[in-house]
């Protein structure tokens, strides 16, 4: 069984350590790549379970939107739905809050995650990322289930 809560701000120390041991030590991103402003005033969301960390994601005031980004899960974590579930997670919460659009910036790979939610490309930036957005009105919840 696994387990979620949220943290806030730089006190995320479980979800901060999970994106620096993912994103910096194992796939050799820079710090500054990693971690940004940010940080600093988002809403961390961690999930975890007895073997240990799993995933982590946030969310953050971005201007008149909503950012959500850095959805790590752990080595050994990545077959199983834990990203859905942390995306998920961040995108209720976004139809709650005031800012809109919902803004995604996203490293080459990620997009297929969040396109079946309604997200679609708004510019590409000179370091590979792209930005994503979709109207929080219009984000579109799919399950994978399927009758019989």
């Amino acid at each position: 069984m696994f387990q979620s809560k949220w943290e806030f701000g730089l006190a995320a120390k479980d979800a901060l350590a999970l994106r620096q041991a993912v994103l910096v030590e194992e796939k050799g991103l820079k710090r500054e790549a990693a971690f940004d402003r940010y940080d600093e005033i988002a809403a961390h969301v961690f999930v975890w379970d007895a073997r240990g960390p799993i995933a982590a994601g946030r969310i953050f005031p971005q201007g008149r939107a909503t950012g959500l980004g850095s959805i790590v899960v752990a080595a050994g974590r990545r077959a199983e739905p834990f990203a859905d579930l942390v995306l998920r997670i961040l995108l209720d919460k976004a139809q709650n809050l005031a800012g809109d659009p919902v803004l995604a910036l996203l490293f080459p790979g990620e997009e297929s995650l969040y396109i079946p939610f309604g997200f679609q490309k708004v510019e590409t930036r000179p370091d590979g990322r792209s930005v994503y957005s979709v109207p929080a009105r219009e984000i579109r919840w799919h399950s994978a289930c399927q009758e019989g």
